[in-house]
């Protein structure tokens, strides 16, 4: 089926919010969502962490957006690499880093807010780094979408939420692997009257990277990763935007290059708002190098690995790292240094290690599931606004 191509500007409205002055407090504590990034972390937006009042949308520039309208962040570093979108399941209101579509009589929500996360890489080009990373909505407006038929729309909506289903119930699971690890160490070791405590520096040794000079960075397909702050996110090295160093130097720089197993944070804008900018190094993140701003904590043994990682993921270490707000929020290294850490006996530390070796056994099982699910979803995405679904 060849489906028009429309301007989406054509078949939604797109609406921006605000933020109520929280001088007012007649504005805030009523029970209409009031949505900024931190809430767009689910496809369906129900509910949000600050609520206002009726006086509020009255009173100040924010709006009440309408059940069934497309949410999308328009200004959040979150924009570095994602794009977050939701339908709205209830009337909300928005603050002024989102945008409110809403659908005319020619279009379906659900079928528009598949294509828009669809476009995510087309409008992660537009963002542009000012004040706060952001992209035109001008160009939103005029971003090509097929169009077919209203029931058309609606066949191809109910086929992609069920595979997107599939896909957030795979990664639930994952998550819930994940907090399980936190939750064994909390068991084992939360209680500080069984433990003795101390820097976190007995455990593991510290390294903050070095400041390579930009003028001796290289393209070439024999440079050598630099793993920057921009690099680390919770829970993963992102390298989608490399700089590199050629190779032939690495000798030269041994203390900077990463091993499988080190766990790096983060210290300029150390946190975003899906969490806490740590990360542990798999075999795909080396060879690389550590690079000014970002620490590096590696385990003495390699045993206490896994001990290591949760730890610097507790929500304990994370309170403890308070930023320094300057220009750039950031933390300090004689911060990290000082963590208070429980050391536990050798027998203690290698039954945590057996325990979550098993959690990490299931969470392959579960990543497995999760890539198969992405791609089904993928390929029927493909396949819907090409066409051939």
């Amino acid at each position: 089926m060849n489906a028009p191509v429309v301007a989406l500007g054509n078949v939604v409205e797109i609406k921006g919010g605000g933020t109520p002055s929280k001088a007012n407090s007649a504005f805030w504590g009523g029970d209409i969502p009031w949505v900024s990034p931190k809430d767009m972390k689910r496809w369906e937006i129900t509910d949000a962490e600050d609520k206002i009042t009726r006086e509020a949308i009255e009173g100040s520039a924010t709006n009440l957006i309408p059940e069934n309208a497309i949410l999308i962040v328009n200004r959040s570093g979150i924009l570095k690499h994602t794009l977050p979108v939701g339908i709205t399941r209830r009337p909300v209101a928005i603050n002024q880093d989102i945008k409110a579509l809403i659908c005319g009589t020619r279009a379906d929500a659900g079928y528009i807010a598949h294509i828009v996360k669809a476009s995510e890489p087309v409008v992660l080009r537009w963002v542009r780094a000012t004040t706060a990373d952001n992209f035109s909505i001008d160009n939103l407006r005029n971003l090509e979408i097929p169009l077919p038929p209203l029931a058309e729309q609606r066949r191809i909506a109910a086929i992609l939420d069920k595979a997107d289903g599939l896909r957030r119930k795979r990664q639930r699971a994952i998550d819930l692997l994940d907090s399980l690890t936190q939750s064994i160490f909390q068991e084992m070791f939360g209680d500080r009257s069984r433990h003795t405590y101390a820097p976190i520096t007995e455990l593991a040794d510290l390294q903050i990277g070095f400041a390579f000079k930009s003028s001796e960075y290289t393209d070439a397909s024999d440079g050598v990763k630099l793993c920057r702050g921009t690099n680390v996110l919770p829970g993963k090295i992102d390298w989608s935007d490399l700089a590199r160093w050629p190779k032939t130097r690495v000798s030269e720089f041994s203390s900077f290059e990463l091993r499988v197993g080190d766990v790096v944070v983060a210290m300029d804008r150390p946190w975003i708002s899906s969490g806490f900018k740590v990360a542990q190094l798999t075999e795909s993140d080396v060879p690389s190098l550590l690079v000014q701003r970002v620490a590096r904590l590696r385990a003495k043994q390699e045993t206490d690995r896994a001990y290591l990682l949760a730890i610097v993921t507790s929500r304990e270490f994370s309170q403890h790292l308070k930023p320094t707000e300057t220009t750039v929020p950031h933390i300090s290294p004689i911060e990290i240094r000082h963590y208070a850490t429980p050391i536990a006996s050798e027998r203690e530390r290698a039954s945590f290690s057996a325990a979550i070796s098993k959690v990490d056994g299931m969470r392959l099982g579960a990543r497995k599931a999760l890539a198969e699910a992405l791609s089904l979803f993928s390929s029927l995405q493909h396949r819907a606004f090409s066409g051939q679904l």
